[in-house]
């Protein structure tokens, strides 16, 4: 039985393909067309003669003549680093130690403050959630803060920054406890 339907798919494929390959060579060639004539192409004029300044003049010459000069006062010179480099006592870059000199102070949230003690303590987090305990004169921040005072609800940190001029300014910065957040039932 499958040697009958093998047999009659075999011929039924040679037939088809017969067919096709008849009907293939019969087909007309297409008609060959004459290539349209070709004409002349249209005249050619030259561009109208660009005057050349002489040869011995440049573009500078030629462009009218400002005079300028740079007054580099109270100005910031732009190849001086912003911000540089705090160096040791044996000329090597201080890295910092605490990861709390690594942190911006803004970026610090005060959780608790213990201050009617003799020595006042605070607890503060940073954004990923990482608690650090805080004391008086303490160094915290990029801009080596200082903590000067813990009080009831707040630290004060003292940090320096430069103004842009080569002069170093202080800034007290405070951060401040929020009160707890509460939600009212309904």
């Amino acid at each position: 039985m499958i040697k009958i339907i093998f047999i009659s798919l075999f011929l039924t494929s040679h037939f088809v393909f017969a067919q096709f390959s008849e009907l293939s060579t019969t087909t007309q060639p297409p008609e060959v067309t004459q290539p349209p004539e070709v004409t002349q192409p249209p005249e050619v004029t030259q561009p109208p003669e660009v005057t050349q300044p002489p040869s011995n003049a440049n573009a500078f010459d030629m462009a009218p003549q400002v005079e300028y000069v740079y007054d580099p006062t109270d100005k910031k010179d732009p190849f001086k680093p912003y911000r540089a480099p705090r160096l040791r006592g044996d000329n090597r870059p201080s890295a910092p130690v605490d990861p709390l000199s690594i942190l911006d102070v803004s970026q610090l949230k005060l959780i608790a403050v213990m201050w009617n003690t003799k020595k006042p303590r605070a607890v503060v987090a940073d954004a990923q959630g990482k608690n650090y305990i805080l004391y008086k004169n303490m160094q915290i921040g990029r801009n080596e803060g200082v903590i000067v005072d813990i009080r009831e609800g707040e630290v004060v940190i003292i940090e320096k920054f430069d103004d842009g001029f080569g002069n170093t300014v202080r800034e007290a910065r405070v951060i401040q406890m929020r009160p707890p957040e509460t939600s009212t039932g309904g």
